[in-house]
């Protein structure tokens, strides 16, 4: 029983490592590198005390924020993941005390409000909830006039997948997965709503900044096993239907449609994000 039990927390280890990996190899150049460094450079960062980084994953916004920070300024870096951390504290001198790693989510801390003077989340927010959420704890922890930066995706991101999902669910006749789907979709952000959460959450002067660019992937298998869905999407769209014989034919139409349509063009997708700055009222 026991060695059942360690040998499932040696392949959950393993699986987590090949979760950092794939994030600092594909996640951190094709998704973080396009949209970080705008967001980090609109923010007014303090002069001293900390700054809190939220989801930091691997490290590329704690290490992207060091280039602007002074001595006085400490970053504390949050992300449950001990493997992706592992990741982050290989980039710096083991000496280098100018960044705290700390395992734990967002929701895990135990610090005081308003000890922050600003934060920031780069990953981890894919819906509605997770703006609520997150924005809830950014702004508790911050400071009066601190800054709050975060990178969202859209909605119009791999809006194809969701029409395709659709089409498969009226073929194969599964159309009663269909609010499942609609559901999903409907808690996904758009601009205009993104800004007026973050104001709920008493986030002022709120600025949204849209970007939009293309994936290529050389067929439906390759999009859908491609890095960039697992690390953000998959869990989610695993939700939408949970029973495996009917994900599979549901997903299988999905991956033949896209090589059908998209036969000798090349799968290009539209991805949609969002780098989001204000401060905290």
């Amino acid at each position: 029983m026991g060695t059942g039990r360690t040998r499932q927390g040696e392949g959950e280890h393993v699986d987590l490592v090949r979760r950092a990996s794939i994030w600092e190899q594909s996640i951190v150049p094709g998704w973080e590198a396009r949209l970080v460094p705008a967001l980090i450079a609109a923010m007014a960062l303090p002069e001293r005390g900390s700054i809190l980084v939220a989801e930091c994953r691997t490290g590329f916004v704690a290490l992207e924020l060091l280039a602007r920070l002074g001595e006085e300024v400490r970053c504390i870096a949050l992300d449950s993941s001990r493997e992706m951390l592992d990741v982050a504290r290989s980039k710096l001198p083991p000496d280098d005390r100018r960044i705290w790693w700390d395992a734990k989510s967002i929701e895990q801390t135990h610090y005081r409000d308003d000890v922050f003077g600003a934060s920031v989340c780069a990953a981890g927010i894919v819906t509605q909830g997770d703006v609520q959420r997150v924005c809830r704890e950014l702004v508790r922890l911050t400071q009066p006039q601190g800054a709050v930066g975060l990178v969202v995706p859209l909605r119009g991101t791999f809006a194809e997948f969701y029409d395709l999902y659709r089409e498969a669910l009226l073929a194969e006749d599964l159309h009663h997965y269909e609010p499942a789907l609609g559901e999903f979709v409907a808690s996904l952000v758009d601009a205009e709503g993104l800004a007026t959460s973050l104001s709920d959450a008493g986030v002022q002067g709120v600025e949204v900044h849209p970007v939009r660019f293309e994936l290529s992937f050389a067929s439906g298998e390759d999009f859908l096993l491609s890095p960039l869905v697992e690390s953000l999407y998959l869990p989610y769209w695993l939700q939408i239907c949970r029973d495996d014989g009917a994900r599979e034919q549901i997903f299988f139409h999905v991956l033949r449609a896209m090589d059908t349509y998209f036969e000798g063009l090349g799968l290009t997708m539209t991805a949609e994000a969002a780098w989001v700055v204000g401060t905290v009222g």
